[in-house]
């Protein structure tokens, strides 16, 4: 999970604490963590022939992640 972690720190560092907060304590934000992961993963494979909506899931994904950091008292 940590490096789930880091690559989402990396992408939002701004975040960076409530990140690591959320993702040590919310079993829903540690699944997010992973479907981030997985569709980055794809993405960087262009798996975008086998899926169209790779990105558009992607961004979807990333909107949802920050509306919960944003919802998360330390922000």
């Amino acid at each position: 999970m940590k490096e789930k972690t880091e690559h989402l720190v990396e992408r939002f560092p701004e975040h960076e604490p409530i990140i690591k907060a959320l993702g040590n304590s919310s079993a829903q934000f540690q699944d997010l963590l992973s479907d981030h992961y997985d569709l980055h993963q794809r993405l960087g494979r262009g798996d975008t022939e086998a899926d169209p909506n790779l990105a558009a899931r992607y961004k979807d994904l990333e909107e949802k992640i920050i509306r919960l950091i944003q919802a998360y008292p330390m922000a």
